[in-house]
């Protein structure tokens, strides 16, 4: 059980962190389950709703169709805003049922900013599991057959504050098929300065230009983009410029972008989209295509479809026994035969609804 900032108790059942741990991404928690992640997908659903609902504060409701009240709270964490839905239960707590990212209109996001030098290290294709025990840090490049799916950064790859080695542990537990993913590492040794938010932000740098400019190489390629949450919009260029040098085996959807002398340049004061090659003809297929939702809970990666192992008791449907009626409840005035067996489904299918259409 968790508290808000102004005394509300929230708690959340079995099912619904299951389904939000098959959701993550979609519900924008990738970035929090990722800090959290120590082995367990689900615990680390929990404990990034916990930092979510210890800075919540209640905003207003959220009114079904059957006149039935659900309380909406308002959260902010590392800039990124979300609104929490609850259902009230009998001893006063709250079950979280419902979770999304507040829109960009709402939260007013400042856009990213970015400038200097920095100077990137290439290797070449790695197998997955070679590629969490290289020492350093940087960025990373996770490709799904050759093709690019996943641009990250990290001060480390390996060990317990290594981000790869953590998102290749989630994939595994996922059962995501690990053989046919391969990953390019950008190894950045740390600045003159030893400042490490200095060292950040290059990282931060390298990783936006590269995921701008390999989304207008798909694009032109009608391929699907990078999904990155913070590093898809444009960044402002700063006076200075952009300047990185990318050495070694530099990847064929960076080598356009280099200069005679290996350095990518973006000049100042300027908003920066990307640069794509209309006649770089890339060598790897198009990215399969993801399931639709009733299909599956949709992709996280290509290959990686979260499906629990048994379906939670609390959202099978049993059949009532023969010789007895099927139980009623009663719903906005009407009563409605054997009830809701499915009731947290149900409950987050019909909230969801609501909140895409900023009802509440």
């Amino acid at each position: 059980m968790w508290m808000t900032q102004d005394g509300y108790r929230l708690t959340i059942t079995p099912s619904v962190v299951a389904t939000f741990s098959a959701r993550h991404r979609q519900l924008g928690l990738s970035e929090l389950v990722l800090r959290n992640y120590r082995g367990n997908l689900d615990r680390a659903v929990r404990r990034s709703l916990a930092q979510i609902v210890a800075a919540a504060y209640r905003t207003g409701a959220l009114r079904n169709r059957w006149g039935r009240s659900y309380p909406a709270f308002t959260s902010a964490i590392n800039g990124r805003g979300y609104i929490v839905i609850a259902r009230p239960l009998a001893d006063g707590r709250y079950a979280i049922v419902a979770i999304r990212p507040r829109p960009e209109r709402e939260q007013e996001q400042e856009q990213a900013k970015h400038g200097g030098k920095a100077s990137v290290d290439w290797t070449g294709s790695l197998p997955v599991d070679q590629a969490i025990k290289e020492p350093g840090g940087g960025v990373y490049v996770l490709e799904y057959q050759g093709v690019p799916v996943y641009v990250g950064e990290g001060g480390a790859y390996a060990g317990d504050a290594g981000r790869l080695r953590k998102r290749v542990e989630m994939m595994r537990q996922a059962g995501v098929p690990l053989d046919q993913y391969t990953v390019r590492l950008g190894k950045m040794v740390p600045g003159p300065e030893r400042n490490k938010k200095l060292d950040d932000r290059r990282r931060e740098m390298v990783e936006h230009t590269a995921i701008l400019d390999l989304n207008q190489l798909k694009a032109q390629q009608g391929q699907q983009s990078l999904k990155n949450e913070k590093s898809i919009r444009p960044y402002d260029v700063m006076p200075e410029g952009v300047e990185i040098l990318h050495r070694g085996t530099v990847p064929p959807y960076i080598q356009h972008l280099r200069g005679g002398d290996g350095v990518q340049r973006i000049t100042g004061n300027q908003d920066y989209t990307g640069r794509g090659h209309p006649q770089l003809s890339l060598p790897f297929p198009l990215l399969p295509s993801a399931p639709t939702a009733p299909q599956m809970q949709q992709l996280v990666l290509p290959g990686m479809g979260l499906q629990a192992s048994r379906r939670p008791a609390s959202l099978s449907r049993r059949r009532p026994r023969r010789g007895r009626p099927a139980r009623s409840r009663r719903l906005g005035g009407a009563w409605w035969p054997g009830a809701w067996r499915n009731r947290e489904a149900e409950y987050i299918s019909e909230l969801e609804a609501a909140l895409a259409e900023d009802y509440y």
